[in-house]
C-alpha cells in the first residue's frame, strides 16, 4: 500500500462559504491522496453522477500513471523499458511528453526519472534515511530524463540506460486535477472545488458568490496561515520540505530531490503556484523550490499566466518570502 500523503490536512485550510445554492461534496483517498470534489448546482441526483465519474476517472488514471501499482503503464515500462520500448495509453503518453517538455524547460530540474533516487532515499516505503554519498553517485548515471525514449507515431516509451525508472507523482496530480475539471465543465458545471491531494482547482465561485479562499499554511507553524490567496478558473499547488522529511544531526532531509545532486533541495522551504492549469502549477511548484530563490524567477518569467511565492531561509537564518508581485 501506498503512503498517504498528508498535504490536504496539513497544508491547507479551505472555505467553501455558507452556500445558498445546492451543493454536492465527496471525499475518496485516490493515487495514494486524499481528494475532494465540491459541486454546486444541478439537482442532487446529478450532482451524485458526476461526483460517481470524477473518480471514476481519478481511478483510471491511477491505474494507468501510478508505480506503485503493479499492473500500471508505468509499472510495466519500468521494467521492460529497457529491453524494448513499451506501448502506453494516450493519455500516459502525454502526460510524459508533457513531463519531458518541462524537463528541458527547466534545466533538469523537474525530471520523472529521478525514481531510483526517491527509492535509496527511503521516500518510496515511507522509510526514509540517509545513504552514503558513494550510493547516490552510482544512481546519477540512470537519472535524467533525456535517456528516455519516446515513440510518438507508436506511444512507445523506453529507457536508454539499464536501471532507470518513471515516477509520475510530480505532474500526475495536476493532470488529475485538470481532467476532472473538464469532466465537470462538459458536465455543465460552473462553480466547483477540486482538490487533488492538494493541487487545487478553483472552478467559477464558492456558495456565497466570491471566488474560492484557499489558506496556504505557515511551512513551520501548521496553526498559523501564511497566507491566503483567491481562485476563481485557476489552480493552486504548493511544493514544501514539510510534507515528508527526516532530520539527521539537526538538517532537514525533504522528499523534493534535486535530480541533478541526487540530494534534497535545500534552499527552498515551499513554494506556491497559481495558474490557469493545475498541471502548470504541479510542474513549476517543484520546480521554483528546487532552483530555490536565486534562480526561481528565471523560469517562473517564462509563464507570465502563473503566479507565484517562495519562502526560504536566507543566508543569516531569517525567513523571508519572495514573490512574482517583488520580481515584477
Amino acid at each position: 500500500m501506498r503512503p498517504l500523503f498528508r498535504f490536504l490536512i496539513l497544508g491547507l485550510a479551505l472555505w467553501a462559504g455558507c452556500s445558498p445554492r445546492p451543493a454536492s461534496r465527496r471525499q475518496e483517498v485516490v493515487m495514494g491522496v486524499f481528494n475532494e470534489v465540491v459541486v454546486l448546482g444541478k439537482e442532487k441526483r446529478d450532482r451524485e453522477r458526476i461526483l460517481d465519474r470524477a473518480f471514476k476517472l481519478l481511478r483510471e488514471i491511477d491505474a494507468r500513471m501510478s508505480h506503485y501499482q503493479e499492473t500500471s503503464e508505468i509499472s510495466r515500462v519500468n521494467r521492460l523499458g529497457y529491453e524494448s520500448p513499451q506501448e502506453v495509453s494516450p493519455e500516459t503518453f502525454e502526460v510524459i511528453e508533457a513531463s519531458v517538455k518541462f524537463y528541458e524547460k527547466s534545466g533538469g530540474v523537474f525530471d520523472i526519472t529521478v525514481l531510483p533516487l526517491v527509492k535509496l532515499w527511503g521516500f518510496f516505503d515511507g522509510k526514509p534515511h540517509l545513504p552514503r554519498p558513494e550510493e547516490i553517485q552510482n544512481l546519477l548515471p540512470r537519472i535524467g530524463a533525456h535517456q528516455l525514449i519516446l515513440e510518438p507515431e507508436t506511444r512507445k516509451v523506453g529507457f536508454r540506460v539499464p536501471g532507470m525508472e518513471i515516477d509520475l507523482g510530480g505532474i500526475a496530480k495536476g493532470y488529475a486535477c485538470d481532467r476532472v475539471v473538464g469532466l465537470l465543465k462538459s458536465e455543465g458545471i460552473e462553480n466547483a472545488l477540486v482538490n487533488i491531494g492538494g493541487t487545487i482547482f478553483g472552478l467559477g465561485r464558492s456558495g456565497d458568490g466570491k471566488p474560492w479562499r484557499v489558506g496556504l499554511q505557515h511551512p513551520r507553524d501548521p496553526t498559523r496561515t501564511l497566507r491566503v490567496i483567491t481562485l476563481s478558473n485557476e489552480a493552486v499547488s504548493t511544493s514544501g520540505d514539510y510534507e515528508q522529511f527526516f532530520v539527521v544531526d539537526g538538517r532537514r532531509y525533504s522528499h523534493i530531490l534535486n535530480p541533478r545532486t541526487g540530494f534534497p533541495a535545500d534552499r527552498s522551504i515551499a513554494a506556491s503556484v497559481m495558474a490557469p492549469s493545475a498541471l502548470l502549477t504541479d510542474l513549476l511548484s517543484t520546480s521554483l523550490f528546487v532552483l530555490g530563490p536565486e534562480k526561481a524567477s528565471l523560469l517562473a518569467d517564462q509563464f507570465p499566466e502563473a503566479r507565484w511565492t517562495l519562502t526560504y531561509f536566507s543566508d543569516d537564518g531569517r525567513f523571508k518570502t519572495l514573490s512574482s508581485e517583488s520580481v515584477a
